[in-house]
């Protein structure tokens, strides 16, 4: 890209705005105890980023300098819905919840071990620590929806197969009650 400022903007945005994402999949897959809580996260996610924009777009403050806001953010966000998911999971004994603990899980350690690489070694170059642990997540993810729509997709024959079922047995029902007439 020959445009060195939107490259920098488009890198930071994207940067910003990968919480909001993750918050409403949560949202409308889980039904959390906490939700008013994590409902609160998601807005606050999503009105953030587009204010680090906004603030950017005006010259007030370089995203560069809202970074270190979103290094608290970010984990913490993550802590949140981590803590909300194993909630879920343990005491609600929710099944969405534990499917989805473990990709968060490590989208949460892969975010904490970069800040901290960051901070203590200023080793930044490609955030490699995050990216690994978000292709990590994406891949959890990415089988964790496969097994979903496999199991959707057995339900949805089952009930086909229960729904043939029944109406066989109201055809032979009918013809009973027929054969019951006629007798």
């Amino acid at each position: 890209i020959h445009n060195p400022v939107l490259l920098y903007m488009m890198a930071f945005t994207g940067l910003f705005f990968v919480i909001a994402p993750l918050y409403g999949f949560a949202l409308n897959a889980v039904p959390f105890r906490w939700r008013r809580l994590l409902t609160t996260v998601f807005y606050a996610s999503a009105a953030l980023p587009a204010l680090a924009l906004l603030l950017q777009l005006a010259g007030l403050v370089m995203m560069m300098q809202s970074l270190f806001f979103f290094h608290v953010f970010h984990p913490a966000a993550l802590l949140l819905l981590t803590a909300s998911l194993v909630h879920e999971a343990v005491r609600e004994d929710n099944r969405k919840a534990k499917w989805m603990l473990v990709p968060i899980a490590v989208l949460l350690v892969s975010a904490i071990v970069e800040v901290l690489n960051y901070y203590m070694f200023r080793q930044f170059e490609f955030s490699l620590i995050f990216l690994v642990g978000s292709f990590i997540f994406l891949l959890m993810m990415l089988v964790l929806a496969g097994i979903i729509l496999h199991r959707d997709a057995q339900m949805r024959q089952a009930y086909e197969r229960q729904q043939h079922e029944g109406e066989l047995m109201a055809v032979r029902l009918s013809a009973e009650k027929k054969r019951h007439d006629m007798m």
